[in-house]
């Protein structure tokens, strides 16, 4: 059966940027380069004429258009089933935005530089400038669940007792988890099952990161333990526990055999490779799902995850050409190519 919001992101993936063009803006010598490279798609009417080119010019046109595709996608209209999994999925994009508030006001920066750098999309339940005029973390994290975003005693405390906002972090994508998961049970059981697979896994590879974080920066078992997601595919939460008190790199290895080379990458610390790493596992996981469900709801999250993965690569691109980042390293950092 189709899908209507399906059916709208196949039109709508006719705009994204092909292999081709990614490859040549990795190429690009200069921002201007890649302006010029882009004027012919979305971004180009998003480029103000005249204005001197700069990252964050070229940041802002980018994620004005991430910013519309997702926006838009929140507002199609569906049966109710289907758009209570579409927007509580994209709600992962609301969380990241309300990380990078409480990071930026614990840092001590003003509301204006901190609603510069976030996307505050339409659907968002946040109020982002009365988060950030409160100019405290500790107000701002009471503010959440003002807008159904409840955080724990036990996370508050562990907050408090550590002085880091990780396991408020963890709290909320604990909750978004718990979310998704329950607007899954009302799609059919073929696309839940897909879905829950992909989600599963990506909560696995956050989860790598989390449990290692004792043998590679040692963080308080009891702190890490608290941030492990409780939804996993390939390795067990159970596993997961145990990776915090090893202590060789060899055993953690062995743990995280599934995901080797992103393991690699997280064990030699070079963690924004292995980000990359696991936004390409994932990548290439849509792939093989999209060609069998091209009518159905995997498909809407192979769409977003591609639309994600763009203004990703573009934001990097945006940065590492102006500070003139080696082309092999450019590349690297890529996850589209």
């Amino acid at each position: 059966m189709s899908i209507y919001i399906v059916a709208r992101s196949h039109g709508l993936s006719t705009r994204l940027l092909p292999r081709e063009v990614i490859e040549a803006l990795s190429n690009a010598q200069t921002l201007n380069d890649m302006v010029s490279l882009l004027s012919p798609t979305d971004y180009g009417a998003k480029l103000e004429k005249g204005e001197e080119v700069k990252p964050y010019t070229l940041y802002r046109a980018i994620t004005e258009v991430f910013r519309d595709r997702i926006n838009f996608l929140a507002s199609v209209p569906e049966k109710k089933n289907i758009r209570d999994f579409v927007v509580t999925y994209l709600r992962r994009y609301e969380v990241e935005d309300i990380v990078k508030a409480l990071r930026h006001l614990k840092a001590g920066e003003l509301p204006e530089e901190i609603l510069g750098k976030i996307i505050n999309f339409k659907f968002a339940k946040v109020n982002f400038d009365e988060m950030t005029q409160s100019r405290s973390v500790d107000k701002a994290i009471e503010l959440l669940k003002n807008y159904g975003y409840m955080i724990s005693d036990a996370a508050i405390e562990l907050y408090k007792k550590y002085d880091s906002l990780l396991p408020i972090e963890a709290a909320l994508m604990k909750n978004y988890y718990r979310r998704i998961f329950d607007t899954l049970k009302n799609l059919s059981r073929k696309d839940r099952k897909q879905i829950e697979m992909i989600l599963r896994i990506e909560a696995d590879i956050e989860n790598m990161f989390i449990a290692v974080s004792s043998f590679l920066y040692n963080y308080a078992p009891e702190l890490v333990e608290y941030l492990l997601i409780p939804y996993t595919e390939k390795i067990s939460l159970d596993s997961f526990k145990r990776v915090v008190y090893l202590k060789t790199a060899r055993e953690i290895l062995e743990t995280f055999k599934p995901y080797e080379t992103i393991a690699e990458n997280i064990l030699r610390r070079e963690e924004l490779i292995a980000k990359v790493e696991a936004n390409k596992y994932i990548y290439k996981l849509l792939e093989q799902v999209k060609v069998a469900y091209m009518m159905s709801m995997p498909y809407l999250v192979y769409f977003i995850k591609r639309c994600e993965f763009e203004w990703r690569d573009l934001t990097y691109l945006s940065y590492a050409i102006h500070y003139c980042t080696e082309k092999e390293c450019i590349r690297r950092g890529l996850i589209s190519i």
